[in-house]
């Protein structure tokens, strides 16, 4: 499944920036969703997010991201990954 198709995922950016004057480039992706992303969230469901984890990682490699930021609708929760092919 693609991550845009994802039944819970609601947005998918990907940014790339650069520092100066050292030109280094990086590129990120986020991903924003309905699913509770913390045990304090109603609803949460560590298997559902573990699926959500790996799709993100799938599309980072695809993308060639080196971080992403998956993000509640609320703003409020956030998961951040880094690519471990970047490190």
């Amino acid at each position: 499944m693609k991550l845009s198709d994802h039944p819970q995922v609601t947005k998918v950016v990907v940014s790339t920036c650069s520092t100066w004057p050292d030109v280094v480039f990086e590129r990120t992706l986020f991903v924003e969703t309905t699913l509770p992303l913390s045990p304090q969230q109603a609803g949460y469901d560590h298997a559902q997010l573990e699926s959500l984890v790996e799709a993100v990682g799938k599309r980072m490699e695809e993308e060639s991201a080196d971080k992403a930021e998956i993000i509640s609708t609320d703003w409020i929760w956030g998961v951040g990954l880094k690519n471990p092919s970047k490190s």
